[in-house]
């Protein structure tokens, strides 16, 4: 028997396709991922040059600078290799054409970076008892979660803040030095809650979460209906909530 002949490489052996990109869509994602590591940056610096000094120097501590990226090289043409192949491109997208796109306002970076700081040290009260005629309700809001939180060895919050609302209730917000001192207390506050007599005996039942960008309040608002709607009709506590989501309760208790 004559030994199998090997089949000599074609040009799909030697070009994967799949494994190339449009050098449009490169040079996109290089001018993106430039201007960000700019961006970022600047916002770096401008912490470190209008913050507190305690929060500068742990972000000059910890913080690296991004080196900034090599310059974009020109594409390699498939043409130019294989002079036979049909995929191609015949022209080439410049660079310029990518880099001519407005850049990002640095302000905006920056505004929204301050944001998702402030957010991230922050406890959103929902149900508290509320006064919007009485002007000194933040300082009372305060004076009441410093009480429980002294009374529980959590950490203290340094602000309340009443969002504007038309329900009976505004959200309270309180702030805190951090998101590590803010986790402490929501842990805190769900283990006290119902052996706290300053929350215990409230006419209604308050809850507290982190503060929340509005994509994920609106995916709190959805699993709320949703654990609402399903236990009701089932009458009993099928699901429970966690954190923005939803979980099976393994213990269901009558619900009505």
């Amino acid at each position: 028997m004559m030994p199998a002949v090997k089949r000599a490489h074609t040009e799909p052996d030697l070009v994967d396709y799949g494994e190339y990109v449009p050098f449009q869509k490169y040079a996109e994602l290089y001018q993106y991922v430039a201007r960000l590591s700019k961006l970022v940056n600047e916002l770096l610096v401008g912490i470190i040059e209008t913050d507190p000094k305690k929060l500068w120097e742990t972000i000059a501590d910890t913080c690296e600078c991004i080196p900034d990226l090599p310059p974009i090289e020109e594409p390699m043409i498939i043409d130019d290799v294989f002079p036979n192949g049909t995929n191609a491109s015949p022209k080439p997208l410049s660079y310029a054409s990518v880099a001519a796109k407005p850049p990002v306002d640095p302000y905006e970076i920056a505004k929204a970076a301050s944001i998702l700081l402030d957010k991230s040290s922050r406890v959103v009260v929902e149900k508290m008892l509320d006064n919007k005629d009485d002007p000194a309700q933040e300082k009372s809001d305060l004076l009441f979660f410093t009480e429980f939180a002294k009374a529980n060895n959590l950490p203290q919050p340094s602000e309340a803040h009443r969002h504007p609302s038309k329900s009976n209730y505004r959200p309270l917000k309180l702030q805190f030095a951090s998101r590590t001192d803010r986790d402490k207390f929501l842990h805190g506050y769900y283990k006290r809650r119902l052996s706290d007599d300053s929350l215990s005996k409230l006419p209604i039942t308050t809850r507290a979460r982190r503060d929340l960008t509005k994509i994920k309040l609106e995916k709190l608002y959805e699993s709320r209906k949703f654990v609402y709607e399903e236990n009701k009709k089932a009458g009993v506590s099928e699901f429970i909530m966690y954190d923005i989501g939803y979980k099976i309760n393994a213990n269901p208790q009558p619900f009505s």
